[in-house]
């Protein structure tokens, strides 16, 4: 039997880098698909210390959330209290600068972030998109993006009627 093949998708800037990985939870019992972020901080030109990477593994509804902000249904996500010391945390957010802005990081260990550009950023949510439509096989990639736009556009009226 062979073993499963993940795909990862990477993004770098001057002082660190971003790895975008599939993988499975290994905190279930449903061996729930999922994506890990994983951040390194930059050593030289075009050089990352991936020894002291920092991983942040991404819930099935956390991963949903990102393509929200990828989708432009949403400004930012911000998940906290990750790893077993709860000292993880990941964030994106989309700056005025026509960038998304990401960071992953932990507690004493180090922020990894890095902008990404449009270009950059058309090679991200598929990884994403991947992993939440293995955890809903019987869903299109298609209908996960048009179910997330619908939620978040329930959830703005939700906020705005407040």
């Amino acid at each position: 039997m062979s073993e499963k093949k993940f795909n990862t998708e990477k993004v770098f800037a001057t002082k660190s880098a971003l790895s975008f990985e599939e993988d499975i939870s290994k905190s279930t019992s449903k061996n729930e698909s999922r994506v890990s972020v994983h951040g390194a901080p930059g050593t030289g030109p075009l050089s990352y210390d991936w020894t002291k990477k920092v991983v942040v593994q991404l819930s099935d509804a956390e991963c949903m959330s990102v393509i929200a902000v990828f989708l432009g249904c949403a400004k930012s996500f911000e998940a906290k209290s990750h790893g077993p010391q709860k000292d993880k945390q990941f964030s994106i957010e989309v700056q005025s600068k026509g960038v998304f802005y990401i960071k992953v990081g932990q507690l004493n260990n180090g922020m990894f972030a890095v902008p990404v550009s449009r270009e950059g950023a058309f090679k991200i949510p598929p990884v994403f998109l991947k992993q939440v439509q293995e955890n809903r096989p019987w869903m299109s990639c298609g209908e996960i993006m048009q179910m997330v736009k619908d939620v978040s556009s329930c959830l703005a009226a939700a906020s705005a009627s407040q």
